[in-house]
């Protein structure tokens, strides 16, 4: 399976150089994520590069692009039932939607992915998974962002 933690390897590399302001190299890493996920049918690491793909469009303003990106990384997503990548698609979508001016798209889409998170809280009965799932620095910031930030 050391196919599979590289491929993960490379998803979290393209975030890690997002992060950094790397553009070049996070679009490196993601293609590198998406040239190994799609043929072996990896699918959760086919969202996670689009949606890199898509963040960094978006921060190079090629709205096109990120909008390509992100409604793909969405819709596969959906397709396999993987909540904790349809939260964190919606919540780029709703950035992109903010940074094009869409507020009512912007606000839609942040509240669908805190519609995620609720509903992968209902089926928690552990307190301290709940906890992770309630007040993890990732998780907050979907509830305390505005949708225009």
């Amino acid at each position: 399976m050391k196919w599979r933690y590289t491929l993960h390897l490379h998803a979290s590399l393209g975030e890690y150089w997002l992060a950094r302001g790397d553009h070049r190299r996070a679009v490196e890493w993601a293609e590198r994520s998406l040239a190994g996920s799609r043929p072996t049918r990896s699918l959760k690491y086919v969202v996670r590069a689009l949606r890199l793909l898509g963040d960094v469009a978006r921060r190079d303003r090629r709205w096109d692009d990120a909008e390509r990106a992100l409604a793909e990384s969405i819709d596969v997503a959906r397709a396999i039932v993987h909540p904790n990548q349809i939260w964190k698609t919606n919540l780029a979508l709703a950035r992109l939607h903010a940074a094009t001016g869409r507020r009512d798209a912007a606000a839609e889409s942040l509240a669908a992915a805190r519609r995620t998170i609720e509903g992968l809280r209902g089926g928690v009965r552990d307190a301290r998974l709940l906890a992770g799932l309630t007040d993890g620095p990732l998780i907050r910031g979907v509830f305390d962002a505005s949708p225009f930030d």
